[in-house]
């Protein structure tokens, strides 16, 4: 799991901003952890959601590729993180996980 999230996984921050009508909403933020791979490696990706206990499989049939994402903030804070302390990712993508 670390190596193929060294080449092809991404640890994703977004958030919106509280319109101008909804001044008092606060600004939400979302966390996602995202691994992309060949659609060939179905199982593979799919044997992730039974080792972590988590997360989904996305074809993304035009391209040939299918995503495995875990978007629920626990499951990434006490399953994905612990998982990717224990086990480094080098590279550059070492720097988006410590971030």
């Amino acid at each position: 799991m670390s190596g193929f999230t060294s080449g092809d996984g991404s640890f994703i921050i977004s958030g919106n901003k509280p319109t101008k009508a909804a001044v008092t909403s606060p600004s939400i933020l979302r966390l996602r952890f995202k691994l992309t791979q060949h659609s060939r490696d179905k199982k593979l990706m799919c044997s992730f959601r039974e080792y972590f206990g988590c997360g989904n499989y996305y074809s993304q049939r035009k391209r040939k590729l299918g995503d495995f994402i875990v978007d629920k903030f626990s499951d990434i804070n006490e399953k994905i993180i612990p998982f990717f302390k224990k086990h480094k990712i080098f590279g550059v993508k070492s720097l988006n996980f410590e971030n």
